[in-house]
């Protein structure tokens, strides 16, 4: 991908990041609530909006920022699919 490419990717994720923050800080849902499920798929997206960005920013992919968004993706996936497992894998994932 070349450089212009990747900016043009980078500011796209960017204006998504930027709209589903907004999205997440003004659902005021409580834990428990329909609404609630909502605000947490808002964040699973706002996380994975940070995965994007770890793996096209700079022209090394920074291994820590990786980390630090694939735990953050597992650990609130893992309330969507708790039968995966995937809390323990992002517990693993955090001791390498």
């Amino acid at each position: 991908m070349q450089t212009e490419e990747k900016q043009a990717v980078l500011d796209l994720v960017a204006e998504a990041h930027s709209r589903v923050e907004q999205a997440y800080l003004e659902n005021l849902a409580a834990k428990g609530t329909p609404a609630y499920t909502q605000k947490r798929r808002l964040l699973l997206a706002d996380l994975s909006l940070h995965l994007v960005q770890a793996a096209l920013k700079g022209d090394e992919l920074s291994i820590k920022h990786l980390q630090r968004s694939l735990f953050s993706v597992l650990t609130i996936s893992d309330e969507f699919m708790p039968e995966a497992g995937l809390k323990e894998t992002a517990q693993r994932l955090a001791s390498v």
